[in-house]
């Protein structure tokens, strides 16, 4: 399966799948998607569809993982203790339905139907075993991004003294083609919706209160120019 998506969308907007067929055989619908790109006007982008790991009691299907990220001061960076996991409608196969194969919980709601409780659940509940280990990769993960940004000099975040920002970072464990499982970041959302956690964290989430744990710490102060 091929994905191909809008750069500049949320919310799974204009995400259309193609088969590997569609795309070598120049197929109708692949023109038709091409000629939607170039009309659109801003980049798209293309890509082969990454498989999720197997997550227990859901063999086949597409999932991936929301996890809270705080950024304070200059600069510390404290990850929620909870995370959730976003399951696919239905399991993989010969079906292109984008609707089927859609994670994104706004997207699930949207298209009517959404069972919450089977859709949208905590890691540490779905997948026990899994879980302490792909957390602590998902740290280095969210680590290394805030690293890669501080030593790029970007200051499109608040690491100022009195300042905090809050993200929703979306990733995902899986396997491209012929590659390893591995965790994967998908994106860092600056306007995380809180209805995907439970009530009982938003409190939490607002606060930055219990329930979070510091997972980078560095003294990016700088001097006022």
């Amino acid at each position: 399966v091929i994905v191909v998506k809008p750069a500049r969308s949320s919310n799974a907007t204009g995400i259309v799948f193609l088969s590997t067929e569609d795309v070598t055989g120049r197929s109708s619908t692949w023109r038709d998607t091409l000629r939607r790109c170039s009309a659109a006007g801003w980049p798209w982008v293309i890509q082969a569809l990454v498989r999720s790991s197997p997550l227990p009691g859901f063999p086949g299907y597409q999932w991936h993982l929301r996890a809270m990220v705080r950024v304070e001061g200059s600069l510390r960076i404290r990850m929620y203790d909870r995370i959730r996991v976003l399951v696919a409608k239905d399991p993989r196969g010969e079906s292109l339905d984008q609707s089927g194969l859609i994670t994104n919980r706004s997207a699930g709601v949207e298209a009517g139907g959404y069972d919450a409780a089977r859709r949208n659940l905590d890691l540490r509940e779905a997948a026990p075993e899994q879980a302490p280990g792909w957390i602590q990769e998902i740290e280095g993960v969210v680590a290394a991004l805030f690293q890669r940004l501080v030593k790029a000099g970007r200051r499109v975040f608040f690491h100022h003294p009195r300042c905090h920002e809050l993200f929703g970072v979306d990733l995902m464990v899986g396997s491209a083609p012929g590659g390893p499982p591995r965790v994967w970041l998908l994106e860092a959302n600056p306007t995380p919706c809180f209805a995907v956690f439970p009530e009982s964290d938003h409190a939490n989430l607002r606060s930055g209160g219990t329930g979070w744990r510091t997972v980078l710490e560095l003294d990016c102060l700088r001097a006022c120019d």
